[in-house]
């Protein structure tokens, strides 16, 4: 009995490779039936759905579905080459967003209110005056850090007291509990979800204890301003809308205090990359972001930031390789 074969349209194939994260074989098998050098049978290509969590009906439309989310609207840092986001982005915000939607639905059946954070800060208050807000909406005095003992401590601090204003808060470093579906971080470190009742914020697990702890604040500050946002990873020095601006300084302020942070700097006798191992260490963050306060407070120029950026980007990379 002959094989029952199938034809896909080519503009489905082109949005399949744009959006899965497939291996070599995969990628050159589907080129093959791109170009007519193999007949696609029915049962190879409800295979493919059941391996790459595409809807076996897609398959069969003349052009890509519309999967569109405001999410997707709320990117940090725009890119050209991942204007589509990959099809574990949309299964992993579509998993949150039914948690959401059920979460919602048992607080409003049972009586609940609105959470009071959400939308109770104003995108035009100046950085000082939200990071005082946010500091007493989370019970934390300004030199919190010194009680936490490394970055790890301090976000499971953070995450918390974030729990406890009523945000759900939710993290994985896979789609699901698939851990052939791993979540790649230059696609995005974190988004929120906005709700009156249910507000979500999802940290990717596969980023840095440094990223992550700063991903955690910064969309936490989004849930305040009741504002979408999915942080992704852009170009160092990056130009980002006024209102992620506003996010990453009062994320920033929360974890480095400029005051503390200028003094601590001066006093330093350590060289250059040395001091940002110090002060990373005395504030329980990234040395990254150590280097961007010295840079913005005109202690190091591009060029000094640039080079310590890199010295820890290759030790991330290794450090992870090795893992």
């Amino acid at each position: 009995m002959s094989k029952v074969t199938v034809t896909v349209s080519p503009e489905i194939w082109r949005w399949v490779l744009a959006t899965v994260n497939l291996p070599d074989s995969d990628q050159e098998q589907i080129k093959k039936w791109l170009n007519n050098e193999e007949k696609l049978a029915l049962s190879a290509l409800e295979k493919f759905s059941q391996k790459t969590h595409i809807p076996f009906g897609y398959f069969f439309l003349n052009k890509p579905p519309r999967e569109k989310s405001e999410l997707f609207s709320y990117r940090t840092v725009s890119s050209q080459n991942n204007l589509t986001p990959s099809r574990d982005l949309y299964d992993t915000f579509h998993q949150m967003e039914n948690i959401q939607d059920w979460t919602r639905e048992y607080i409003t059946d049972n009586g609940g209110e609105k959470n009071p954070f959400v939308g109770s800060i104003d995108q035009k208050d100046s950085v000082i005056d939200l990071t005082t807000k946010i500091r007493q909406i989370l019970d934390l005095d300004a030199r919190w850090y010194i009680k936490s003992k490394d970055i790890p401590d301090s976000f499971n601090i953070l995450r918390d007291k974030i729990s406890s204003t009523g945000v759900i808060f939710m993290m994985n470093g896979v789609v699901g509990d698939d851990n052939h579906r791993q979540l790649n971080v230059a696609e995005f470190r974190a988004f929120t979800l906005k709700d009156d009742y249910a507000p979500l914020i999802f940290i990717n697990s596969m980023d840095s204890k440094g990223g992550q702890l700063f991903s955690l604040l910064h969309e936490f500050v989004h849930v305040g301003l009741n504002t979408y946002c999915l942080f992704n990873l852009g170009p160092f020095l990056a130009k980002v809308n006024s209102l992620e601006t506003l996010c990453n300084a009062v994320a920033t302020e929360i974890l480095v205090p400029s005051d503390v942070f200028k003094k601590k700097w001066r006093d330093s006798t350590f060289e250059m990359k040395d001091k940002s191992d110090a002060l990373s260490r005395y504030f329980k963050c990234s040395q990254e972001l150590i280097a961007r306060r010295a840079l913005d407070f005109g202690f190091l120029k591009i060029a000094d930031y640039l080079t310590i950026i890199n010295i820890y980007l290759n030790f991330n990379q290794k450090k992870k390789k090795k893992k």
